[in-house]
């Protein structure tokens, strides 16, 4: 028997960009998420991480910090830096660098 797996998201955020005319530029995001989802009992499955996108029910804090710097023309350095606080859970820190070309 197959049962539907089902969630609902509501999501609030905010997000402010700063920028030192066009060689730098940081981007920071803020976002609540309240999970409602009918897998109380089986959210450790592969079915409900995925669907709840490793988000757990009830409140979730994810945040943001992407730094932006032009290296040289068509040339760009961004370093990110991501975190999400699962509702009752530690919080799980995630670090990208990245060298971006523009053409």
């Amino acid at each position: 028997k197959w049962e539907e797996e089902k969630a609902t998201f509501w999501e609030y955020g905010m997000g402010v960009s700063w920028s030192k005319l066009s060689e730098q530029r940081v981007d920071v995001e803020l976002t609540m998420l309240r999970v409602f989802s009918n897998q109380e009992s089986n959210q450790s499955s592969p079915i409900s991480f995925l669907i709840l996108d490793g988000l757990q029910q009830g409140i979730n804090w994810k945040w943001k910090i992407i730094w932006h710097r032009k290296i040289v023309k068509g040339l760009q350095l961004q370093l990110e830096y991501e975190a999400r606080k699962p509702n009752a859970q530690k919080v799980i820190h995630v670090g990208k660098v990245q060298i971006v070309a523009l053409f």
